[in-house]
């Protein structure tokens, strides 16, 4: 029958009309939800690119920042109160050293990438020991030689303490940071023990 198989036909393109138009739409709520994305993503700054993060930037503010900064060559991801194992430094114990490296700066809400380094932004570290590292072993031999030798080697190594991630672009809010580790002991107990160290002569 003719007019059958012409209905039968205007019904398929209908149905293919129609799924047509539903690719369409979702493609286009696709292209303004990234049009939407792209309008709050990444902000040109002078020297650095500010990227706001849309899922937390409508929640309430966070504490809590980090930073990747640069020692002696070294990229160092940190927190407030972490400790950093930096190559051999010309500090005193007990010294507090900014580090101006900074090449990222970021938080829950929004991050800042430097164009190499971020602008007004450091981190200030705390000079808590300066040691030397684990002693690795150089073991070398030379067979049918009757050669063979060893050496040990310790690396000079410096150990800071970040006490506070300072920027210019961003509003930081830190945890607590926790209590400073305690490398020395109290003067009490230093002084029992050399009272108990001591040898009195005979009477």
């Amino acid at each position: 029958n003719p007019a059958a198989k012409a209905a039968a036909m205007s019904c398929r393109l209908a149905a293919s009309l129609g799924q047509v138009r539903r690719v369409a739409s979702s493609s286009m709520r696709r292209r303004i939800e990234a049009t939407r994305l792209m309008s709050s993503g990444p902000r040109e700054l002078e020297g650095q690119t500010l990227v706001t993060h849309p899922e937390t930037a409508q929640g309430p503010r966070q504490a809590g920042a980090f930073a990747v900064v640069r020692v002696s060559g070294t990229q160092h991801k940190v927190t407030v109160g972490d400790t950093i194992v930096a190559e051999k430094m010309r500090v005193e114990l007990g010294d507090r050293v900014s580090l101006d490296e900074v090449l990222l700066l970021g938080t829950v809400h929004e991050t800042v990438v430097g164009h190499p380094l971020v602008t007004d932004a450091k981190v200030v570290v705390h000079v808590d020991e300066i040691t030397k590292d684990e002693k690795v072993i150089v073991f070398k031999k030379r067979r049918r030689k009757n050669s063979k030798s060893r050496r040990g080697f310790r690396r000079d190594i410096t150990l800071l303490r970040v006490v506070d991630i300072v920027s210019g672009s961003l509003a930081l809010e830190h945890h607590p940071p926790p209590e400073p580790p305690k490398y020395y002991r109290p003067q009490e107990e230093a002084a029992a023990d050399d009272d108990d160290d001591h040898v009195y002569g005979p009477g």
